[in-house]
C-alpha cells in the first residue's frame, strides 16, 4: 500500500481525479496483519499479502514458532472456522492486548466488503471488531483538499490533532469518535478505490504515529548495534559447528533443524561454549517476534527447562539464522551472510550429509 503524499507530490492531477470517484476511507490500525481464506471448506492463515485485498504466503510452523499473536489468533479462529465464508478471505489486523479489528472480506471476484452494516455483521460473527469506517462516497472539494492538507502535515502535529482533523472532515458522531480505537495512536487512514473491478489503496500516515515509530526503529538499530559483536560471536560459533556436522536428520526442513541442535548440544563441550556465548546476547524482548515456548518439541522444551534463557537466545539464533535466508541488519557482513545462504542452499535442495557434499564436491576437484 503506497503513500498518497508520494502520488501527490509526482501527479497531484491523479490524486484529483481519484477523490472525484467514490472512494471507501478507514482507519489504519497499528498491529499485525493476518488473514483467513477459505478453499472450499479447507481453512489456511496467512501473513500480510502487499495489502489487505491480497493474499500473502501462508503462515508455515516456522513462523508459528515465533509469533504469539498469530498463533493465540489461529487458535481463537479455529473455533470459528463454520462461520468464515466459502470461497472468500478475511483481512484482519490483530493489535495488542487480544483486540482484533476486520478490515475487509473479498471474493474470488475481487468483490470487497470493507464498510458499513455488512463488514459490521461479518466481524459480530466473528465476535471481534469491525475496522473504524470515516467514509463511503464522493468526497466535496473542502474535504478532498484536507486530505490533500493532511499528506504534509508538520511532523509535530499531535495524535489529538490528526484525529480531531478527521473529527472535523468526516463529522463523526461521538460513539464513531470513540470507537477511533478509544482514542489511542492510530497509524493513520487507509482510501480505497474499487474502480472497474480493481481495488486501489492509498495511505495517509499519521505524523504523530511516524515520529514514534522512526525513534523506535532507530533505538532498535542502536540496540542492535550495541548488540553486535556478541551476537556476531555466537553465529559465527553456530555457523562453524553446523558446517562440520550437518547431516539429514529428517525430511522437513524445520525438525532437521531442530534434530540438528540436539545432537550438536548432545556435546557437552560445545553446550558449555554455546551457553557462554550466549549469555553475552541481549535476549529478544519483541512483542510479536520471540520463541514460543509452548509450540517447540519436548526435546527442545527440557533442553531449554535445564539451561533456561541462554538457551532460550541459542535456539531462537539458530533458527532465525538457519531456517531461511535472513537478512541481519547491523548484524553480520556480507561474506558470512553468502556462507549461511551457500549451506542453506546445499542442504535445501540435496538434503544429504553436509560432510558427504562437501566430500563429493573435493573428489572432483581433485579429477581436474
Amino acid at each position: 500500500m503506497n503513500y498518497l503524499v508520494d502520488l501527490y507530490i509526482k501527479k497531484p492531477d491523479d490524486v484529483k481525479k481519484l477523490f472525484r470517484q467514490k472512494v471507501n476511507i478507514s482507519v489504519k490500525v497499528d498491529g499485525s496483519a493476518f488473514q483467513i481464506h477459505n478453499n472450499d471448506g479447507d481453512i489456511t492463515y496467512h501473513k500480510r499479502g502487499g495489502s489487505s485485498s491480497k493474499i500473502g504466503p501462508v503462515i508455515d510452523e516456522y513462523t508459528q514458532l515465533f509469533a504469539k499473536q498469530l498463533n493465540d489468533a489461529i487458535e481463537y479462529f479455529d473455533k470459528k472456522k463454520d462461520i468464515i465464508s466459502n470461497n472468500k478471505f478475511y483481512a484482519i489486523e490483530l493489535l495488542d492486548g487480544g483486540t482484533w479489528v476486520l478490515l475487509n472480506v473479498i471474493d474470488y471476484n475481487d468483490n470487497i466488503i470493507s464498510a458499513g452494516k455488512e463488514l459490521d455483521i461479518k466481524a459480530k460473527e466473528l465476535g471481534i471488531l469491525s475496522v473504524p469506517l470515516l467514509f463511503n462516497g464522493i468526497l466535496n472539494e473542502e474535504t478532498a483538499q484536507t486530505l490533500i492538507d493532511m499528506c504534509t502535515l508538520s511532523e509535530d502535529t499531535t495524535n489529538d490533532e490528526f484525529k480531531n482533523l478527521l473529527y472535523n472532515a468526516f463529522k463523526i458522531n461521538n460513539s464513531d469518535y470513540k470507537k477511533l480505537l478509544n482514542n489511542e495512536e492510530i497509524e493513520g487512514i487507509v482510501l480505497t478505490w474499487e474502480i472497474d473491478g480493481n481495488i486501489t489503496q492509498y495511505k495517509i500516515i499519521n505524523p504523530a504515529f511516524k515520529k514514534r515509530h522512526e525513534a523506535a526503529q532507530a533505538a532498535a538499530k542502536e540496540k542492535a548495534e550495541q548488540n553486535r559483536d556478541k551476537l556476531d560471536e555466537l553465529l559465527k560459533f553456530l555457523l562453524d559447528n553446523f558446517e562440520k556436522k550437518a547431516e539429514k536428520l529428517s525430511s522437513n526442513w524445520l525438525k532437521n533443524l531442530e534434530l540438528n541442535f540436539l545432537k550438536m548440544t548432545s556435546d557437552e563441550t560445545f553446550t558449555k561454549e554455546l551457553l557462554k556465548l550466549s549469555s553475552k546476547v541481549t535476549p529478544n524482548e519483541s512483542k510479536f517476534f520471540f520463541l514460543q515456548i509452548n509450540k517447540v518439541s519436548k526435546d527442545i522444551k527440557a533442553l531449554i527447562d535445564k539451561y533456561g534463557t541462554p538457551m532460550t537466545t541459542a535456539y531462537e539464533q539458530f533458527l532465525m539464522t538457519f531456517n531461511k535466508e535472513r537478512k541481519r541488519n547491523y548484524i553480520i557482513d556480507k561474506e558470512f551472510q553468502q556462507r549461511i545462504n551457500n549451506l542453506i542452499k546445499s542442504i535445501q535442495e540435496s538434503m544429504i550429509p553436509l560432510k558427504n557434499y562437501i566430500n563429493e564436491h573435493l573428489f572432483l576437484i581433485n579429477q581436474l
